[in-house]
């Protein structure tokens, strides 16, 4: 799992916390790196629209938005991929 991130960014703040919490592992990539520019440059080409911060990238999923937003979205994948392993 890819988290997109800013500075002064208090939402990205939220989801790295929440994150941190809850012990999922994750990459974090710091948008002001200009070697990172390009990273949201082509997401942006991609999903022909802006995107605001932070952005969650798993897999070819991508959320973003408010806090409670992507929350919501990590809380169904979790039950997701519990309900699945169950039956392996």
């Amino acid at each position: 799992m890819k988290l997109i991130t800013k500075a002064g960014c208090p939402r990205c703040v939220n989801i790295k916390e929440y994150l941190k919490g809850n012990s999922s592992s994750y990459e974090e990539v710091y948008v002001e790196n200009p070697a990172d520019l390009d990273v949201y440059r082509q997401m942006l080409i991609d999903n022909d629209r802006p995107l605001g911060f932070p952005i969650l990238i798993k897999g070819s999923e991508i959320i973003n938005g408010e806090t409670e937003v992507i929350i919501e979205w990590l809380t169904k994948q979790k039950k997701e991929e519990s309900i699945y392993s169950w039956g392996r």
